[in-house]
């Protein structure tokens, strides 16, 4: 695994977190926790997605690259959705 897989999927889990609380306002959870779930669900999304995609020796760096952004984008999408009901949940309980 290269350093630079890292910075994509990190930058793709935070754009996804961010742009998902922006598309549906009930689950925002503010700038920093849209943040920091997108980069976290990011950098999972995206290392699941090479495990899956990109495993054999003959993987392009093309490959890598388009794993990375995709499995960033959809981790950050799915664990700031995730978090987002988990606090419109427990807002409800209050």
């Amino acid at each position: 695994m290269n350093f630079p897989s890292y910075i994509v999927e990190l930058l793709s889990g935070f754009a996804a977190g961010n742009i998902i609380s922006s598309a549906f306002p009930g689950l925002d959870l503010g700038l920093g926790g849209n943040s920091v779930f997108g980069i976290i669900g990011g950098i999972l999304g995206g290392q699941a997605l090479l495990y899956f995609c990109a495993t054999d020796d003959t993987a392009s760096d093309m490959q890598f690259f388009l794993c990375s952004v995709a499995g960033g984008a959809i981790g950050g999408f799915l664990l700031t959705v995730l978090a987002g009901f988990i606090n419109k949940i427990a807002a409800r309980k209050r």
